[in-house]
């Protein structure tokens, strides 16, 4: 009787596993955006080879870091801005599911596009509050650099999400809910290594930590916080 019933719950816990997939597959725009992601970054590493491979070198290299920067076009090549619209898309798609998890409902594509919208106006602000201490700052160097590494790391935390966004998708809710972990604890470890990249170039800079504590509170943790927030607090309703 034990076994015919342990069985029969491990049929259930499969047929469960099996619904949750078919659900998440029955969602076309989960899967659309995937493949979208997929062949936007298959694209660039066929297109700019070298400069890909560079990109996520420059990341961890701080003399790499520079060599790129001293080229043309740093933020505003191709290369570089398909990048940020993966590494945005990948965000948003793993908030939107982290909120259909803790919400108990199926992914949504209007949440997740005013997910997506949310990121986008805090990277606008970004650029524009970079323009703006670009006219304040007598000495330009540190934040310009550390805007070229913030959106390098963003770039390669992207292709991190990717992945996670997949798995998280197709397994279990109670699988899933570790993979919504690995996405929390990636964003995490991203933020941390920008701080520290932040406190680097503030030292070699010269007299410019003050001002990247200040961006950095209001243009880079501020924005995720609130979007994270709202996530929640949706999720509770």
């Amino acid at each position: 009787m034990k076994a015919s019933t342990a069985i029969f719950a491990a049929q259930v816990r499969a047929m469960e596993g099996i619904e949750r997939s078919a659900l998440i597959l029955g969602n076309t725009w989960i899967v659309l955006t995937i493949l979208f992601s997929m062949m936007l970054l298959a694209y660039v590493h066929k297109a700019y080879p070298a400069r890909f491979g560079k990109l996520f070198r420059a990341t961890f290299n701080e003399r790499i870091t520079r060599q790129v920067m001293r080229e043309e076009m740093v933020f505003s090549h191709r290369a570089t801005l398909i990048l940020m619209l993966i590494a945005g898309i990948a965000t948003s798609l793993n908030l939107e599911l982290l909120r259909a998890n803790l919400n108990e409902s199926t992914p949504n594509i209007g949440y997740f596009f005013v997910i997506f919208l949310l990121l986008a106006a805090a990277y606008f602000a970004r650029q524009g509050m970079r323009a703006l201490l670009n006219i304040l700052l007598s000495s330009k160097s540190g934040l310009t650099e550390f805007n070229f590494v913030s959106s390098l790391i963003y770039k390669v935390l992207g292709l991190v999400l990717i992945p996670i966004a997949v798995i998280s998708s197709l397994v279990e809710k109670k699988l899933s809910l570790y993979f919504m972990g690995l996405f929390l604890v990636s964003m995490i470890l991203a933020a941390l290594f920008r701080w520290y990249r932040a406190w680097r170039i503030g030292r070699q800079a010269g007299g410019a930590v003050y001002h990247l504590l200040i961006y950095l509170c209001t243009l880079e943790i501020l924005p995720l916080l609130v979007i994270i927030k709202g996530v929640i607090e949706d999720s509770s309703i």
